[in-house]
């Protein structure tokens, strides 16, 4: 059997049984184009029912029988012609099936006046059967009509494709001409939504892309094609003509491919799998942030990097798409794409701008990466030997071996995966500037050597007057509720004099004072004096010098410093008892006399001046009402019920410095206890400390002098302590001990100053006598 077409002689000539049989071509009437593909497949088989072999629309293989509303011809000597539908839709493909019988020579022709663009895919054979399988490379809206001689006998199928959406702005009336047969051959095997149409008089494709002049066989007509916008992730338009006929079609995307990329570098790959080559390939990727004169574009010719950032050709085009003032994104052309290899590289200076001091040192550090040659020269008005002394260059902590020839340091071949640096010592004040050139790309540092405050916390000192030092250094330097001298000393490290300026003084970040500084020479110093009433606790005493930068500062890093200082939270007391006490009735008759000293008997008992103490409630803080069950936190909430607590008066901390800390390791469990009788009720696990040394834990109990915490369980609503209740402080007594000062008494007890009304306040001491 011979195919034939008013494109192309299909090859193939088929025998059955000595007889020859010829299959002609197919007549298609185009109206109007769209996307489509029409399979086409003639089948032969045996019997009386036709074998479709392939029947994408429909699997049944009975379907002109089983369908009476298919087209259907049938010839007296058993032929039949058949369609699968008698209308299509978009996308739908079109089976035309032909049966015959043995003997007979029927001839199916397809004419061809609307020159659809169709091309031959593959051929089937089964038995006596075959298919020939076409896919329509065109768009439109069309009838496709079928002719079928049989014997001397000749029938007509027709069925209508529509489509309501032609894309074509150039649609003629396709009987004028016809399309030549070579333009199908031209059409690359992955082209996609193929469409035909034909042009009238002297209509030509649209003049914008990359055309090609290719040779029509046929007819010795000159076939442009034409390339349009070629864009990564977009399939590509082409344009096919020949002067009368135009095929239209897409091949797929050119895509870009991250293969490794880090702060200053990014590699990419652009590449196409593609029958054909594109060109111009618009590409683009997201950058670091950074400024637009770091950045540089380099291409890979044969292994050999090759800078293409000012080659017109490449296009190279920046965008900041946050509106932030840096580049985060670049777009270039790629001039011819098969596979093409690409890096966006950037040098960055870590600290642009740095304000060092007169002859001390200038650090510049940058980054960069891959291997070039790194060049750094001091330019606008700034010179090595004049205003730079050069100190060395480093790759991260390794200084290496530049090149300094008196106007610039080059390193050849740099390549540092560290931190770079370098070191320059300025000789003179005012503005600098270094050039730093690594292959390509350029970048900046700049100084400025101007007036320097200068303040550290040695800078800082805690004047103190007579009395002014803490009794109880071992919980903090100084007392409670004192007005405290603060001196700071600020150095001008600058090239000039600084002018007036302000000093603030912080407790945390609370001002407390406000000092005024008339000026200071350059090289010279002053001092700024305020006044703190001391507070309880751990505090961060800062100094700002020139916070509102009055002077032009050139470094206003260095003008602040701040100092810790410990107030002691504790009063100690000591000394030693004797009395006497005399009992008689109202009639002074049986008058009782005792005098007392010099025994080991007995305890002291401080309270809040005025507390009404039940004495038969006390219990050991840190335990429930009359009961060995512990409480929660107890000694914490005594802390926060004086005052005691971080944050409270911004103090920073009370290490070592309030009931939590020096009963207690957590707040709730005492670090020592005594067992102790008061009125004959034996109290057991009382907290307690070293009187001495409060911050001494080792075997506190055993101590010469202690100090133990009772609360009053009269005061409580419940039976736990909550911070409410009234505290006890209770110290045993124990005469002929030496202690505090290093001479002998009675009694030692620490107490909360808070336990005090006012600083200079007083207590209620008790005693009890056995």
């Amino acid at each position: 059997m011979q195919i034939r077409t008013g494109f192309r002689i299909l090859p193939g000539i088929y025998k059955y049984k000595n007889t020859w049989w010829y299959l002609a071509i197919f007549v298609f009437i185009v109206h109007i184009f769209s996307i489509t593909s029409i399979l086409f497949a003639i089948a032969k088989e045996e019997d009386d029912a036709p074998i479709i072999l392939q029947n994408t629309s429909n699997p049944d293989p009975t379907l002109h029988q089983a369908k009476t509303s298919t087209p259907v011809s049938s010839y007296s000597n058993g032929s039949i012609l058949s369609t699968d539908k008698d209308s299509y839709t978009k996308g739908e493909n079109i089976l035309i099936s032909i049966h015959t019988t043995p003997n007979n020579t029927p001839t199916l022709s397809l004419h061809d006046p609307s020159g659809i663009v169709y091309r031959f895919l593959e051929e089937q054979s089964r038995n006596e059967s075959y298919n020939y399988v076409y896919i329509a490379n065109s768009e439109g809206n069309y009838t496709v009509i079928a002719n079928l001689v049989s014997g001397n006998e000749t029938r007509e199928l027709q069925t209508v494709f529509t489509v309501t959406d032609p894309v074509s702005n150039h649609r003629t009336n396709p009987a004028l001409s016809q399309v030549s047969p070579e333009i199908d051959a031209l059409i690359p095997e992955d082209a996609m939504n193929v469409e035909f149409f034909m042009e009238l008089g002297e209509e030509k494709p649209p003049a914008s892309g990359l055309q090609h002049d290719l040779q029509d066989k046929a007819d010795v007509r000159k076939v442009e094609l034409m390339q349009e916008t070629a864009v990564i992730n977009q399939p590509v338009k082409w344009v096919l003509s020949n002067g009368s006929s135009i095929v239209k079609y897409r091949t797929p995307p050119a895509r870009l491919v991250e293969e490794n990329s880090n702060e200053t570098i990014k590699r990419v790959i652009v590449e196409s799998t593609a029958s054909v080559h594109y060109y111009n390939v618009t590409s683009f990727t997201n950058i670091k942030e950074t400024g637009k004169e770091y950045i540089r574009l380099f291409w890979f010719d044969n292994g050999t990097r090759v800078d293409v950032t000012r080659d017109p050709a490449y296009n190279l085009t920046f965008f900041d798409t946050d509106g932030n003032g840096l580049i985060n994104n670049v777009q270039w052309t790629v001039p011819k794409l098969s596979s093409q290899t690409f890096e966006i590289e950037t040098i960055t200076i870590i600290n642009v701008q740095s304000y060092p001091t007169l002859g001390g040192n200038w650090t510049v550090r940058f980054n960069t990466s891959g291997t070039s040659n790194l060049s750094i020269t001091p330019v606008n008005g700034t010179l090595f030997g004049k205003d730079l002394e050069f100190s060395g260059l480093w790759c991260g902590a390794t200084e290496l071996n530049a090149t300094y020839n008196g106007t610039s340091v080059t390193y050849p071949g740099w390549n540092c995966t560290d931190e770079g640096k370098i070191v320059n010592r300025p000789i003179t004040s005012g503005k600098h500037t270094l050039e730093f050139i690594f292959g390509s790309s350029v970048e900046y540092a700049y100084n400025l050597v101007d007036s320097n405050l200068n303040l550290t916390p040695e800078n800082i000192t805690f004047v103190y007057s007579a009395g002014q030092l803490s009794d109880v250094t071992e919980t903090g330097e100084a007392k409670e509720g004192i007005n405290l001298t603060i001196n700071a000393t600020i150095y001008n490290q600058g090239v000039s004099e600084s002018g007036p300026f302000s000093v603030l003084f912080y407790d945390g970040n609370i001002e407390f004072y406000n000092s005024s500084i008339g000026s200071v020479s350059s090289g010279g110093s002053a001092n700024a004096t305020a006044y703190w009433n001391t507070l309880a606790g751990t505090h961060n005493i800062t100094v700002r010098a020139d916070p509102y930068n009055s002077t032009l500062d050139s470094d206003l890093s260095n003008n602040n410093a701040s100092k810790y200082i410990n107030v002691s939270s504790w009063q100690k007391y000591y000394g030693n008892i004797s009395g006497n006490i005399a009992l008689a009735s109202s009639e002074t008759v049986n008058v009782t006399r005792w005098d007392w000293s010099n025994t080991s008997s007995g305890y002291i008992y401080l309270v809040k001046k005025g507390a009404t103490i039940n004495w038969s409630s006390l219990w050991a803080l840190g335990y429930m009402k009359d009961s060995s069950t512990k409480g929660t936190a107890d000694f914490l909430d005594a802390d926060t019920a004086l005052g005691m607590a971080l944050g409270v008066n911004n103090a920073t901390g009370f290490a070592n410095n309030n009931i939590s800390s020096l009963f207690s390791s957590d707040g709730t469990n005492a670090t020592s206890t005594l067992n102790v009788t008061i009125r004959g009720k034996i109290i057991e696990k009382v907290a307690v400390v070293n009187s001495t040394n409060l911050t001494n834990s080792t075997n506190a109990a055993g101590a010469d002098y202690i100090t133990g915490i009772l609360w009053d369980t009269s005061d409580a609503a419940g039976v736990e302590y909550t911070g409410v209740e009234e505290l006890v402080f209770i110290a045993k007594i124990n005469h002929g001990s030496t202690g505090l000062v290093n001479i002998s008494h009675d009694y030692e007890i620490a107490i909360p100053n808070a336990m005090r009304a006012a600083v200079s306040g007083d207590v209620d001491f008790y005693e009890e006598l056995r």
